[in-house]
């Protein structure tokens, strides 16, 4: 057993928030207190901090649930092969990594609002991090800012009848459609080596977005292209 500390140091050691370390206790990711003198008092095991950084490149870097992620840390052994491993591999390209931008640099740069950001905020496309007075959106975020942006700028914005709120669909539907997506890899994954589930999520990323892409192009055109005729002179 390593040095043992509180809560707070344990998040700061790993770079995240105190929130977090807690969300992990409760998702049993990470093990109870190693030491608790009082009801309101634990101390932890220092070691976890290199296994809540673990976790965190699991999700941002592989994007794997925490349900596949739990069952990759079920024993130490496990861990230490799962960390060497990952030492070996380049991290997974996608589209939208980069930088987080703050919320007034987005703003000047996609000509939005305040009320705009906000609305986005309300309807759960963004979870901004503050920092001061500060909102920082993440990349992701901000590709999706970008893109309501330029839809703004096309014409589809509320002066045309388009309103915010209906982008709610789009979010609706593709959050119904990953719930399902997580179910069923979460119950295949299981029966597979370590090294196999991170080949196979990160390869069902690339795949399944661009074929999300293509699908759309496909179903759009096809409904839009007027119907062939069915007879008659030519």
């Amino acid at each position: 057993m390593g040095e043992l500390v509180k809560i707070s140091e344990l998040a700061a050691r790993a770079g995240v928030h105190k929130a977090t370390v807690q969300f992990y206790l409760r998702e049993g990711l990470l093990p109870p207190p190693a030491h608790k003198p009082h009801r309101n008092m634990a101390y932890y095991d220092s070691a976890c901090v290199e296994r809540i950084r673990l976790i965190k490149e699991l999700q941002t870097r592989h994007f794997l649930p925490l349900t596949v992620i739990k069952s990759l840390l079920v024993d130490e052994k496990g861990t230490a092969e799962l960390r060497a491993y990952l030492a070996a591999q380049p991290a997974p390209e996608r589209e939208g990594r980069g930088r987080a931008v703050e919320r007034a640099e987005l703003i000047e740069a996609t000509g939005l609002s305040e009320a705009h950001l906000d609305g986005l905020e309300s309807l759960g496309f963004c979870r901004p991090r503050k920092q001061g007075e500060a909102k920082w959106y993440s990349a992701d975020e901000a590709a999706i800012v970008r893109a309501v942006g330029a839809m703004q700028r096309a014409g589809l914005s509320q002066e045309n009848g388009f309103a915010l709120e209906e982008l709610a669909m789009y979010r609706d539907a593709m959050e119904s459609l990953i719930l399902k997506e997580l179910e069923r890899f979460t119950r295949v994954m299981g029966k597979l080596p370590r090294e196999r589930v991170l080949e196979l999520a990160r390869a069902g990323l690339d795949g399944t977005s661009e074929l999300l892409t293509a699908l759309r192009r496909k179903i759009i055109l096809e409904l839009l292209a007027e119907p062939e005729p069915s007879g008659g002179e030519r």
